[in-house]
């Protein structure tokens, strides 16, 4: 395979279970060696000898436990002096990352004391203590609830929108990605199928806009809409819906004929596609295959 990230983007890495995405991590970590090729990290081949070194630039969030009879803020500082950071610097990035998470009042706490939403958050701030230029993420919102893992993504567009800083993650939950992820690769089998920026990729995969066109003839509708374009009905909740990529007409135009013909319209949408719809159909598969 072969991908870039970009400086301050924040990239999904996706794809079904044993596609690679692990292995990937761990060679951009310089864990594994590759069998071929080369990996830049910050313009600088990869390799044993600068390995370490480079790494001091990533900081890699995981499933490690936080140590739960220490505090968050002990927690955090025990991590600032494993990076080697001065005493005075650790207090003071403490200071920003507990203002920045909302964990402030939070600070004397045990971490066997901290939800699940709150210790994910004190992991990502462990591991981004030291300014590093990449953050590699697993599975950052597993586990939480709506809430807190819409929160938890909002802090992380912070680092990426304020701070510069570039987001590399995996992740097996599609939904709202576009919240955060700027670009994507999808493996499957470790080969990467496509990668890039998340609007250049939906729009070359549809770039006629669908609309859907409900009304109190849905039949009659899809007739009409037929002659103008691709046309599908779709099942809903509340019965059918005619979905169109007009060619020959404007969907305004196509619109005023509808109601010229006697027909009530009861809404008009523009149907936007998401990196899930994109995901599913790259691999051709249902979302079972996640």
């Amino acid at each position: 395979m072969s991908f870039e990230i970009q400086e301050g983007s924040a990239f999904a890495l996706l794809g079904p279970n044993g596609a690679g995405k692990t292995t990937t991590i761990r060679l951009l970590t310089g864990l594994l060696s590759p069998d071929c090729g080369d990996i830049s990290l910050f313009g600088s081949r990869l390799h044993r000898e600068n390995a370490p070194m480079l790494r001091s630039s990533i900081g890699v969030q995981n499933d490690g436990n936080l140590y739960e009879e220490l505090t968050v803020e002990e927690n955090l500082n025990l991590w600032g002096k494993l990076y080697g950071l001065e005493s005075s610097v650790v207090r003071k990035r403490i200071d920003e990352l507990l203002s920045l998470f909302e964990l402030t009042d939070r600070r004397r706490s045990k971490a066997s004391q901290l939800s699940k939403g709150m210790r994910q958050k004190v992991m990502i701030a462990r591991a981004i203590i030291h300014h590093p230029r990449l953050l590699i993420l697993d599975e950052p919102i597993t586990g939480l609830d709506p809430q807190s893992a819409e929160t938890l993504l909002g802090y992380l567009k912070v680092l990426t929108e304020r701070d510069g800083m570039t987001i590399l993650f995996s992740t097996h939950i599609l939904e709202g990605l576009e919240k955060l992820a700027t670009h994507v690769g999808i493996l499957d089998r470790g080969k990467m199928l496509a990668t890039g920026g998340v609007h250049d990729l939906l729009e070359r995969r549809w770039p006629t806009p669908q609309y859907s066109i409900l009304g109190d003839n849905n039949q009659e509708i899809y007739k009409i809409c037929s002659r103008y374009g691709a046309c599908r009905q779709d099942a809903t909740h509340n019965g059918t819906r005619v979905v169109i990529e007009p060619e020959t007409i404007e969907i305004s135009d196509l619109i005023n004929v509808l109601v010229t013909k006697g027909i009530k319209i009861i809404s008009v949408e523009k149907i936007q596609k998401t990196i899930r719809d994109y995901y599913f159909d790259i691999l051709g598969g249902t979302d079972d295959k996640r």
